[in-house]
């Protein structure tokens, strides 16, 4: 049953990963008429579009200060937060009962749902990621619909940076996500090799990677093997996937600036 079912769910999830990502660039379209409109109103010729210059007498920066480095929270995270303030000890014991029932109810389902549907779980919880995407472009796109919604009056010649790196955020993830959703559709008639390919390449990479050279220092120095090995699950399985992210996401929107600039 899981041999059917795999293929139909990398098949399934590309499709879902592409509806979406064409829906979110449908609606950055709209935002295109943002760049026009600043364009037409202020010079920005002297603008620097490489995101290393902070520009801070602009909406735009008004705008982050208020809604992500001053973060305001509802009624019930207000509510939790003063209660957890009140009360560290009883707090603690109750966040800590409810986080645990939260992890075993969410293990149970997650285990029930791999008995019922084998990896294709896994295979829906990565297009369900790649759906989402990450933080950067979903503030980026929060960011245009504020200045959209803004008074003209408020918006300033700074505000065409904010503005073009949101768009290059967007555009930079959404292209990845293109990418992933083709991939899935174009890897399903493989995709019953999947699973064992991935497990033999993450056993080979742990084995030859971390457990040989940790057994290696281990007979010299145990603790230092020990460091070795936390130290090397963090580099592999976090800064570069990571880093590899960043540069895929950077490439073309690095691309789009200079030719920007370019023109001016």
């Amino acid at each position: 049953m899981v041999l059917i079912i795999l293929p139909i769910a990398f098949v399934v999830t590309g499709c879902l990963i592409l509806i979406v990502t064409f829906l979110r660039l449908r609606r950055l379209r709209r935002y295109g008429t943002i760049v026009e409109e600043l364009e037409s109103r202020f010079d920005v010729a002297d603008l620097d579009l490489s995101g290393e210059t902070q520009y801070t007498d602009c909406f735009s920066h008004e705008w982050v200060i208020n809604n992500i480095s001053r973060r305001r929270y509802g009624r019930v995270s207000r509510g939790i937060q003063n209660f957890m303030s009140e009360n560290t000890l009883a707090g603690s014991l109750l966040m800590s009962v409810i986080v645990g029932a939260a992890a075993m109810i969410i293990g149970l389902l997650f285990v029930e749902s791999v008995s019922a549907l084998g990896a294709a779980v896994g295979v829906f919880f990565v297009g369900a990621l790649v759906a989402m995407g990450p933080s950067d472009p979903r503030i980026s796109e929060q960011l245009l619909v504020a200045i959209s919604k803004a008074p003209p009056d408020s918006i300033r010649k700074e505000d065409y940076v904010y503005v073009r790196l949101a768009i290059d955020s967007i555009t930079g993830w959404e292209r990845t996500a293109l990418l992933l959703g083709i991939a899935f559709i174009v890897i399903s008639p493989w995709a019953d090799l999947v699973p064992s390919a991935v497990a033999f390449g993450i056993a080979t990479m742990v084995s030859r990677l971390i457990l040989e050279p940790a057994q290696t220092i281990a007979a010299v120095n145990f603790p230092l093997a020990f460091l070795y090995m936390i130290g090397m699950v963090v580099i592999l399985f976090y800064y570069i996937p990571r880093t590899l992210l960043r540069l895929v996401r950077r490439r073309e929107p690095e691309e789009e600036r200079e030719e920007s600039m370019a023109r001016w």
